[in-house]
């Protein structure tokens, strides 16, 4: 997977004709926005639902690099995971960087679209591709619910047949892996520079659930009731890691943009089927561990 920018250039020479709002409607058709953390801001946080779009980015986060590829691309809208605008804004001012960097998009008419935690549980987003990525043999995959559905929302988006939407997915293994050798599996599959763990327990993994981002601690739990061996987040607290190695459950945080990164590629994929007529770049965004580790 390469960290640079992945610019997809098709049919550059028509003229706008997809209109935001028409977009927005068929994005959350196929990956709800009610799937969403209540807590979470997504779907069209800046733009105007009537304009015409030019182009396409998506990214993790909206940063300088991602409005200079919207300008290398022609594109004026940016489909980010990562919401810009989360807390209520009370200024909006040219020497605060995060508001500066709002500013910029009001100014160069570039609409900015967020897929966070409804992407993250929808079927075929974050947490399928995740689970994708580590490339394991399962015998069964169900998706991580912390309470009961009554009536699971069929997803009709991104080409999985799973029924229910919850942030995780559970992994049957086939084989049992030893958590040292999954642990490297992990390194390598998701490029991490480093995985962190939260004991230095040795463990037979038989059954592994897979949470992108963050990791929550509301859903231990949950975990001890679907007799879960191993987890592989991005994102962990200290105290809610050794929570979990009190409880003999191997955690695996292998950095929190690498394990959101990977539904990149493939939400641009399907955005792109939606409108085939617009041109879609993958901004793949900062290495945080190339710092980090």
């Amino acid at each position: 997977m390469t960290l640079e920018y992945d610019a997809q250039q098709t049919h550059s020479n028509l003229r706008p004709s997809v209109r935001l709002g028409d977009l927005v409607e068929q994005i959350d058709q196929a990956i709800p926005f009610a799937l969403a953390e209540t807590w979470d801001k997504v779907g069209l946080l800046l733009g105007d639902p009537d304009a015409l779009l030019t182009g396409v980015v998506v990214t993790l986060d909206v940063t300088d690099r991602t409005i200079e590829l919207c300008e290398t691309n022609q594109a004026n809208l940016i489909v980010t995971h990562h919401p810009l605008i989360f807390s209520p804004l009370t200024t909006l001012r040219e020497d605060i960087p995060e508001q500066s960097l709002i500013r910029t998009l009001i100014q160069k008419d570039i609409a900015v679209l967020t897929l966070h935690t409804n992407l993250d549980a929808a079927a075929g987003g974050t947490a399928d591709c995740l689970a994708d990525a580590l490339d394991l043999v399962e015998q069964q995959r169900s998706v991580f619910l912390p309470v009961t559905v009554e009536n699971p929302l069929v997803l009709p988006a991104l080409g999985s047949d799973l029924t229910e939407a919850g942030h995780g997915r559970v992994l049957e293994l086939v084989e049992p892996q030893d958590s040292r050798e999954l642990k490297e599996r992990i390194r390598t599959s998701l490029e991490s520079s480093g995985v962190r763990q939260n004991s230095d327990a040795i463990a037979l993994v038989h059954r592994l659930a897979v949470f992108p981002g963050s990791f929550d601690e509301s859903w231990v739990e949950r975990l001890l009731d679907l007799e879960v061996d191993a987890i592989v987040t991005g994102e962990i607290k200290h105290h809610v890691g050794l929570k979990l190695a009190l409880r003999g459950i191997v955690a695996l945080d292998a950095g929190h943009d690498v394990t959101e990164r990977v539904v990149l590629p493939n939400l641009a994929h399907h955005l792109s089927q939606m409108t085939p007529e617009l041109t879609f770049a993958v901004d793949y965004g900062f290495d945080y561990n190339k710092v980090t580790f």
